[in-house]
């Protein structure tokens, strides 16, 4: 797979080296670093001795260092003339002595933090690792979140998350005592919470993933959640989903500090879509009443809650605030045409933000809101005894509040440009009271039942906004199979990668079959939405499927432009008994929208994949499969590639975006057609990827769809694709021979491997 790496070394900005106060990096132990040191001078600051043109042949001692604006200088200790020789040697001597003690206490090295889309990447990242020489070297953790790694019973009659069930099963007794020279911490009501210091570097493996760690968490009874947190403080790599990197609360949450940090974020491609979604808000009516609520309750009990009180009344205003705008917005809503089921609003951001200043709500009054959200969200995070009946999901909405319209209002408000206000009503339709003999007429327009939602929108067009909040780092390194172009990725995110670096595909051209196919007798097809709606469109692809699954042993992965054509295909070959005779081939899986069930569908597919029949499964460009998933060898020997999947320009935040690049096309970044075209064929790529997983895997990519025919559609496939592509043209007669041919090639050639090894 073709790797697109970049580098940010901002080494002038944050050095190895640097000053214990200013460097939180200096807290980290030493470790085996330097307890394996060969030399006492290994490491340090080199002493460079150069000749002064001043001096005749006497020398000055050079030190070379970096200053806080990041522009080297160098401190020259200079001769007095004045000063005895055997004087100037000795301050010399001293000099040298104390710059080699200062580097020796100030000798850590830095965190590294491991990023990557899922944990299910990250599992495959940690295997590699365990394979390496560094692995016990240098120790790791794994963070993630309570989802995903609280083993506690969840009891969802009483709690609404798990993040409301860990602060109230850890909170009512962690207390301090009255001395504050000695203060202890008092069993909680979760067990796991308590002995989540089992969970250390001493009894864990060199390498774990969540599965692992979970695992050992239920032997010990120890939280892996909170363990894994723990291990952080001295860990020298922290493996994460690289959105705890990027999302500003989350990064509050889990305390991780990147100040001269090493990052590492895999599956990079999606880090420009990313940044802005940490940046861009999404909060409904609701919430805002729902969270009124319940700081209301709380400061109900005024005596109790005394020491609350300031920042909660602070809030409370402000909240109403918010609920009276969306009041006032209803008669422009409700002016809008109502399409499908919802109607949208777009503002221009200068005016969005006086209609928040005429409610209070606006830049002159957002330190004040922020000062008490700040507040108010630590205390809950910390003791939020005060705060009884105060569920998780009003601590997130204050958090997106500040975090979102804090990147707004940053810099005197220089970044309104940046972002799009939307507002939505969403209205859904329900009925009620229905007999099955009651037409669909009347059950439309007479006995309906609308309930109504309001929601403030509010995107981000500029990554750089968040992505400058990493920069504190030492250094950045992106990795990806699909990052070109490499001049879009720099004007996106506002950051010079000066090293890159773009090694070819590992594997052989003689083990990839890369083909077109292009139609049948009837002529080409195209499939885009129009497309699909000619008759005979689907049951023509429906027949390439099984032609494919004929010829392909083991596993098959057939890509679809949306799930919504999921649905489409599935219901209409239902209809012509299509579906039946792909299930006689194959074992039939389809992508699951949700996370845990598409979990348990995957093991289903490893264990199916493997048997003789095989299987086959459906997935979603931009889904769970596409990205980063590891389908080796037998588990995809074919990869079917339907239509290009163009992001959906009917999206208010796609045409906000391509207008946004338009206007901004002096800063290098792509026109909106450009861009556009750039996300889809980066998700085309990232899912004619999961074929081959290494340099002796084999498999064919079959695309299916006529415009691939042409030059100007095949320019942004990878270069590994268009080498291996070539003029492999068929047609749906004519693919099942020269496809036919590739896989008994590549079987023979197996089974003479397998011959050869024994």
């Amino acid at each position: 797979m073709r790797m697109d790496t970049k580098y940010n070394t901002r080494i002038s900005d944050k050095s190895i080296y640097q000053n214990p106060e200013a460097s939180c990096s200096t807290k980290k132990r030493t470790g085996p670093y330097t307890e394996n040191l060969k030399d006492d001078t290994e490491g340090l600051v080199t002493i460079h001795k150069k000749p002064r043109n001043d001096s005749l042949g006497k020398e000055d001692i050079t030190i070379d260092t970096f200053s806080p604006q990041g522009t080297p200088t160098k401190n020259i200790l200079k001769d007095n003339k004045e000063t005895p020789e055997h004087i100037g040697k000795l301050h010399d001597l001293v000099d040298n002595l104390r710059v080699r003690t200062t580097m020796l206490v100030d000798s850590s090295v830095p965190t590294i933090y491991y990023g990557a889309r899922t944990h299910m990447q990250l599992q495959q990242v940690i295997k590699e690792y365990r394979r390496t020489s560094y692995c016990g070297k240098a120790k790791m953790t794994i963070l993630s979140s309570r989802d995903k790694s609280c083993i506690r019973e969840f009891n969802k009659d009483q709690w609404s998350t798990r993040n409301d069930m860990c602060r109230d099963c850890i909170r009512s007794d962690n207390q301090s005592s009255s001395n504050n020279d000695n203060k202890k911490t008092k069993d909680s009501q979760c067990l796991y919470y308590d002995n989540r210091r089992a969970l250390s570097h001493e009894v864990m493996p060199d390498a774990f993933d969540l599965e692992e760690l979970i695992q050992i968490g239920h032997r010990k009874h120890a939280c892996p959640y909170y363990g894994a947190r723990e291990m952080a403080k001295t860990a020298d790599i922290i493996f994460c989903p690289y959105n705890y990197l990027i999302d500003p609360s989350i990064k509050a949450n889990l305390q991780i500090n990147l100040q001269g940090a090493i990052i590492v974020i895999d599956e990079a491609h999606n880090i420009e879509g990313n940044c802005r979604d940490a940046a861009s808000l999404s909060i409904t009516q609701t919430q805002i009443q729902n969270a009124l609520k319940e700081l209301r309750s709380v400061a109900e009990y005024r005596f109790a809650n005394q020491d609350v009180l300031s920042y909660v009344d602070e809030l409370v205003i402000h909240l109403q605030n918010w609920n009276d705008w969306f009041e006032h917005q209803l008669p422009l809503i409700q002016s809008q045409v109502v399409n499908g089921n919802s109607a949208t609003y777009a503002w221009e951001t200068k005016y969005f933000v006086d209609t928040l200043e005429n409610h209070n709500i606006g830049y002159k009054h957002f330190n004040n809101f922020k000062v008490s959200s700040d507040t108010f969200c630590r205390r809950l995070r910390e003791d939020p005894r005060p705060l009884y009946g105060v569920t998780q999901a009003t601590g997130t909405l204050l958090e997106s509040l500040a975090t979102v319209f804090g990147y707004m209002y940053r810099g005197l408000c220089q970044h309104l440009d940046d972002f799009k206000p939307v507002l939505e009503r969403y209205v859904s339709v329900k009925t009620s009271g229905l007999s099955a003999n009651e037409g669909w007429r009347k059950s439309y327009f007479n006995k309906r039942v609308d309930t109504e939602t309001l929601t403030l929108h509010l995107y981000c067009m500029n990554a750089a906004i968040v992505m400058e909040s990493l920069q504190v780092a030492r250094s950045i390194m992106l990795s990806s199979g699909t990052m070109t172009p490499m001049g879009n990725i720099h004007a996106e995110l506002g950051t010079p990668f000066p090293f890159c670096v773009s090694p070819n595909h590992v594997i052989s051209d003689d083990r990839v079959w890369i083909g077109v196919v292009s139609g049948d007798a009837r002529g080409p097809q195209e499939y885009t939405m129009k497309g699909t709606r000619v008759p005979g469109a689907t049951e023509r692809f429906g027949q390439l499927v099984l032609r494919v699954s004929q010829l392909a042993p083991h596993g098959v992965l057939c890509f679809v432009t949306s799930y919504a054509m999921l649905d489409k295909l599935k219901r209409e070959w239902m209809d012509t008994g299509m579906l039946s005779k792909m299930e006689s081939l194959k074992h039939v899986f389809y992508e699951k929208r949700n996370s845990n069930d598409h979990e348990e569908m995957m093991k289903e597919f490893y264990e199916y994949v493997a048997t003789e029949k095989g299987a086959l499964l459906f997935a979603v460009y931009r889904g769970k499969v596409s990205e980063g998933m590891d389908f080796k060898d037998h588990q995809a020997r074919a990869v079917i590639c339907m239509g290009i999947p163009y992001p959906n320009t009917y999206e208010i935040a796609v045409k906000a975006k391509m207008e946004y690049n338009d206007r901004h096309r002096s800063r290098g970044l792509l026109s909106g057609k450009d861009w556009l075209r750039v996300q889809a064929y980066r998700a085309l790529n990232q899912a004619v990827g999961r074929c081959v997983r290494h340099k002796l895997d084999w498999g064919g990519v079959v695309l299916a769809d006529d415009r691939y025919t042409k030059p100007f559609y095949t320019e942004h496939l990878s270069k590994w694709v268009q080498r291996m592509l070539n003029s492999n043209h068929h047609t749906y007669e004519s693919l099942e021979s020269s496809l036919d041919e590739f896989v008994k090639k590549m079987k023979i050639s197996d089974e003479e491997d397998e011959n050869a090894m024994q």
